[in-house]
């Protein structure tokens, strides 16, 4: 695994997985922020130098995620983890994780978690 550290904020990324292709790389990991004690699972692309590519970051909460929302990376209610990431036949990514959740949404423990971008 890699780590990222932000320049301006406090910050961590653990990268987990990454794919290559000729526009660059797509990345799965952990984030978290270092004040707090939640993390989420994020996806993001990067040039072939490893600049993140605008508008490619997006984090997920199993508690706070839904089809309809896109989460700041400081919105985070559980610890979720990135763990692997795959190419699909049509150029887009599956995402595989762990989601810790609660009883109205999951199990109330750890879950598996997969998302297509």
């Amino acid at each position: 695994s890699s780590d990222f550290f932000g320049v301006a904020e406090d910050q961590f990324y653990n990268a987990a997985d990454i794919t290559r292709s000729d526009l660059g790389f797509a990345i799965v990991g952990t984030y978290k922020n270092t004040q707090g004690q939640n993390s989420n699972m994020y996806f993001l692309r990067t040039d072939p130098a490893g600049n993140i590519l605008d508008g490619s970051e997006k984090f997920f909460d199993a508690v706070l995620s839904s089809p309809q929302s896109i989460l700041e990376k400081t919105e985070s209610s559980t610890q979720d983890t990135g763990n692997s990431i795959a190419v699909t036949a049509d150029g887009g990514y599956i995402l595989v994780g762990s989601m810790v959740t609660t009883l109205e949404r999951g199990n109330g423990g750890k879950d598996i978690l997969i998302i297509r971008i």
